[in-house]
């Protein structure tokens, strides 16, 4: 029986039968299928090629072809089924995903419901997965994919084709919630292709991981000039108002960082967290491998987030939250890993929401 690896707590309700499998993050129930190929042939599959290629992929069809033979590789159900995400000559990838309905990873990890979900940053975890099950490490550029389209105005690149090695591609990185490009790279080097099965309508309902709630706000924190035990009162009353109005059960707590306690040490070590919609992030005292980007109310909030980093007392968090005219350090709720805590800094003029933890 193939070892299902899915971090979340799953309800897999089958569109043709009337049965109910759920799975837990280290194990398949005695309530689940005997063997964990079955469920995989109901759903489709999402993952990055374990091998990169350059922009000459031999069009649209020879990427298809390529995603084919990485998932006969990978021993994955139906490999005839998968197509690559790519656009070309203007055509958006995930157009072709239309039809279809939820995407686990490999080992089971839940990704997407519906297609719109890549486009709309609506991904549940990350498509950080190759054709075998192994996780990529959660880092920009090792997780990197052509696509051939992107999230701005621009003009998309798609390497002429996909049939050049001169010229410019769209890519994206796997550890973001959006599908779509963030940025350009040239078509003689080589990137991984993203990979999605078609064809099966199976409905995906996330039943609730156990464990402590983790949020980020919907209203923005302003660094002030009023003295750090302000600025640190006012953080924390952000995150009571936000789980207040829901409400959350238990205390919140702002995780950023100050000179006297960085954030990492307002909670408990190992406490285990789940985000509002009941997807398992992980044990507390590292950066999670998913998205913290459920507000209260489990609204999606692709946002940055005032940090200050996570565990650095020293880090720049301007001046205690109280001096506008510093920089401080803030993260992205739409990446997994550390991306999640600190990108880089911007001037502390702004308002960015935060994080809320339960104490």
């Amino acid at each position: 029986m193939t070892a299902l690896r899915s971090f979340v707590a799953l309800a897999l309700l089958s569109s043709v039968a009337s049965c109910q499998w759920v799975f837990t993050s280290s194990e398949v129930k005695q309530d689940a299928p005997a063997d964990f190929d079955a469920v995989r042939a109901e759903h489709n599959i999402v993952f990055v090629t374990a091998e990169p290629f350059d922009g000459n992929l031999g069009g649209v069809a020879g990427a298809d072809m390529k995603c084919q033979a990485a998932a006969k590789a990978g021993g994955l159900p139906s490999p005839q089924d998968f197509i690559a995400m790519l656009g070309a000559g203007g055509a958006a990838p995930f157009a072709r995903l239309n039809g279809s309905r939820s995407w686990l990873s490999p080992s089971g990890r839940l990704v997407a419901d519906i297609s719109s979900d890549f486009v709309e940053g609506r991904l549940i975890n990350p498509a950080n997965e190759n054709q075998y099950g192994s996780t990529l490490p959660l880092d920009a550029e090792t997780s990197r994919y052509w696509t051939g389209n992107n999230d701005t105005n621009a003009t998309a690149q798609d390497c002429n084709g996909w049939a050049s090695t001169t010229g410019l591609g769209d890519t994206n990185s796997a550890i973001r919630a959006y599908g779509l490009s963030t940025e350009l790279r040239a078509c003689n080097i080589s990137l991984r292709l993203l990979c999605a099965s078609v064809g099966k309508n199976a409905r995906l309902d996330i039943v609730p991981s156990a464990g402590k709630i983790m949020f980020v706000t919907n209203g923005g924190f302003s660094p002030m000039a009023q003295g750090t035990d302000v600025a640190g009162a006012a953080a924390d009353a952000l995150c009571a108002q936000e789980a207040g109005a829901v409400p959350l059960p238990g205390t919140y707590v702002a995780l950023i960082t100050f000179s006297d306690r960085a954030a990492v040490e307002r909670l408990n070590p190992g406490d285990v967290y789940r985000r509002t919609d009941g997807v398992r992030l992980g044990p507390w005292g590292a950066p999670f491998d998913t998205f913290v980007n459920r507000g209260a109310d489990r609204k999606v909030l692709n946002v940055n987030v005032w940090t200050g980093s996570l565990a650095q007392r020293t880090a720049e968090n301007c001046g205690n939250w109280v001096m506008v005219g510093q920089r401080g350090e803030f993260g992205s709720s739409y990446v997994a890993g550390t991306g999640s805590l600190s990108i880089t800094t911007a001037n502390c003029d702004r308002a960015f929401p935060i994080y809320c933890g339960q104490q």
